[in-house]
């Protein structure tokens, strides 16, 4: 490689027209250095320091640097004059040169776009790349974080249902606790009326049983629950025997009186028991 003395770009060692400036390598190396300049006229490469063109000898507007340059210019011109036909076939190497060097350039472009094409579709396909890799890592934690709530709820559950067995027991606990006190305070009711602690003893006797009836109900209700009572029919046959003593024993009062005139205090005793008999025939109690 050497350098172009006209317009120093690097050229090949045996090119002898620059393809950047079309000057003759050979003849600008026998020539006094000049700072060449195409003229704004006529296009040709003449002294930058030359106000007039001496080829087309019109005002180029460059700007006289000094003597130093005359020696150029009056070579330059002298050399133009003698051999005209070497300035045309110059100027036809120059166009060549320029022609050469553009298809050059236009190949070196498309080479570049396609280049900076072929890199961008690369980029695209690597940023799709990483969001699909990026979205695989999202659900698959995803799902290791599903596995996981799933191992823990089956560990606590014991793989057997265990967690709803819990709960049905604390239910059915909670339940048959509530219910043995309802039968305590029941019996107490009912033990008043059989010992016949009152003037209206039959009225315990009824409270009794109604509760125990409400008991039976609610258990048939928790079926599901298995909840069990044992005493609770013995208590209930028990208040429904007391309720048809009450019921036959308040009519013998009620009859004795009458035939000792009591005629008002027999007639609450009927009344209590026709309470007592309606109570029995609306519940079936025999």
């Amino acid at each position: 490689m050497k350098k172009c003395p006209a317009c120093s770009e690097y050229i090949d060692d045996k090119t002898s027209i620059c393809p950047f400036c079309g000057e003759n390598v050979n003849e600008v190396n026998s020539k006094p250095h000049v700072n060449l300049r195409n003229c704004p006229i006529c296009d040709e490469f003449i002294d930058s320091t030359m106000e007039i063109c001496p080829i087309c000898h019109e005002k180029t507007g460059f700007k006289k640097m000094g003597n130093s340059s005359n020696v150029a210019r009056n070579v330059d011109i002298q050399q133009t004059k003698e051999n005209p036909d070497k300035r045309i076939k110059n100027k036809k190497e120059k166009r060549k040169s320029k022609n050469f060097i553009s298809s050059k350039h236009k190949e070196k472009n498309e080479s570049t776009f396609s280049g900076i094409e072929s890199v961008s579709r690369e980029k695209q396909v690597n940023n799709n790349k990483k969001v699909i890799l990026k979205s695989i890592g999202y659900i698959s934690l995803f799902l290791i974080i599903l596995a996981g709530i799933g191992f823990a709820y089956m560990k606590y559950i014991n793989q057997d249902g265990t967690a709803d067995k819990v709960l049905v027991d604390k239910q059915k606990q909670k339940l048959q606790d509530e219910l043995s006190t309802r039968m305590i305070q029941a019996e107490s009711i009912a033990i008043k009326g059989i010992q016949k602690l009152g003037d209206t003893y039959e009225d315990y006797l009824i409270d009794a049983y109604k509760e125990y009836d409400a008991i039976e109900k609610e258990l048939k209700e928790n079926e599901e629950l298995g909840i069990n009572l044992p005493e609770l029919e013995t208590r209930i046959t028990i208040v429904k025997q007391a309720l048809i003593e009450a019921k036959n024993e308040l009519k013998t009062q009620s009859d004795g009186l009458l035939k000792e005139d009591e005629k008002e205090l027999a007639e609450e005793f009927i009344h209590r028991s026709e309470k007592v008999n309606s109570f029995i025939e609306d519940n079936n109690i025999n």
